[in-house]
């Protein structure tokens, strides 16, 4: 983990927000969370879910001792992107909304 920094939370940092949504246990038994970023805070969601005693499989930097199913890395994904209210997205012929399937 050399190099590699925490997020932390300070009186003097940016606050962030985060809905999580706990769907039940994938067929291994490990939790499956639906999180829904409403801030984009650097580390948001990994700081977020270890904070509360959930730290992503893979992601040691925030305490998980569990190994990724996508060795290497972490198992966080995105499979639905929100693009309607991003006001640059006609300027680059966005769509409202990114979906991709077999990540959820």
């Amino acid at each position: 983990m050399r190099g590699k920094r925490r997020a932390y939370e300070a009186s003097f940092g940016k606050s962030s927000v985060t809905v999580a949504q706990f769907t039940g246990h994938s067929q291994s038994g490990r939790s499956v969370w639906l999180l829904n970023p409403i801030t984009g805070r650097s580390h948001q969601l990994r700081y977020e879910m270890a904070r509360h005693g959930f730290p992503i499989d893979g992601d040691h930097l925030y305490g998980s001792e569990a190994v990724a199913k996508s060795t290497p890395g972490i198992d966080l994904r995105a499979f639905k992107l929100d693009l309607k209210n991003c006001s640059d997205r006609a300027d680059f012929d966005l769509p409202d909304q990114l979906l991709i399937s077999g990540l959820n």
